[in-house]
C-alpha cells in the first residue's frame, strides 16, 4: 500500500487529487489547499485554542478554519487527544513507540511516517516536506530522515520530491548525489 504524506512546503500542490494513487495523509493545515483522506496535527490545540500556547507560524483563526474543514469534510484528523464532534482518534503514540522502540517525533510528518509503518504500507511519498527555511524545520529534519532509515530498514521505499532536502544531499566522499550513487552502485 502507498501512503502520500503531504506537507506545507514547496511542491505540496503536486500532491495526488485523488485517492487512486493511495490514500493522502496531509499535516496540520493542509486540509486547507489539498484533498486530504487523513490529517494529523500533533500540537496542544486546547492551548493554543485558549491563547495559553502561541505558534509562531499558524494564526489562531487558521487553526479555527482548519478545525472547521476537518468536520465540513469528515476528515479523520490525528491528533494528541480525541475532539468532540470530529471525526478523530488520540494518535496511537504508546503502540507507534513501542513497536519501533523509538521516541523520536520531531515534527507531525515524523508521525504520519511512523504511522504508515505501523500500518504496513510499502511505499510513502513526500510531498511538500522539503525543510528549506524556518528554524522549526532544520529542528524537524532529523526526525524525517530517520523515520526514512526505519522505512528503509523495514524495506518501504520513500519517494521524497527531487527539489526536496529530504534524501537529497551528496554521499560523501564521493562526488556525486544520493541518486547517482545508487545507481553506480546498483542499488
Amino acid at each position: 500500500m502507498r501512503i502520500n504524506i503531504i506537507g506545507l512546503g514547496v511542491g505540496n500542490d503536486k500532491s495526488p487529487e485523488t485517492i487512486e494513487s493511495g490514500p493522502r495523509w496531509g499535516v496540520n493545515e493542509v486540509i486547507l489547499s489539498r484533498p486530504v483522506d487523513v490529517t494529523f496535527d500533533m500540537h496542544d490545540i486546547p492551548a493554543i485554542l485558549s491563547g495559553v500556547k502561541k505558534q509562531k507560524r499558524r494564526t489562531l483563526e487558521k487553526l479555527k478554519h482548519q478545525l472547521e474543514k476537518i468536520k465540513e469534510t469528515n476528515t479523520l484528523l490525528y491528533s494528541l487527544q480525541v475532539w468532540p464532534g470530529l471525526s478523530n482518534m488520540a494518535y496511537p503514540i504508546k503502540a507507534v513507540a513501542k513497536r519501533f522502540n523509538a521516541t523520536y517525533f520531531t515534527g507531525s510528518i515524523d508521525y504520519a511516517m511512523a504511522l504508515a509503518l505501523y500500518k504496513g504500507c510499502d511505499e510513502i511519498y513526500l510531498y511538500g516536506a522539503n525543510y528549506h527555511g524556518s528554524h522549526d524545520y532544520r529542528y524537524q529534519f532529523g526526525g524525517v530522515h530517520y523515520w526514512i532509515g526505519r522505512a528503509e530498514q523495514l524495506g518501504v521505499k520513500v519517494v521524497p520530491q527531487s527539489h526536496s532536502r529530504v534524501m537529497n544531499s551528496g554521499v560523501y566522499g564521493y562526488d556525486m548525489t544520493q541518486g547517482k550513487f545508487k545507481e553506480w552502485a546498483g542499488l
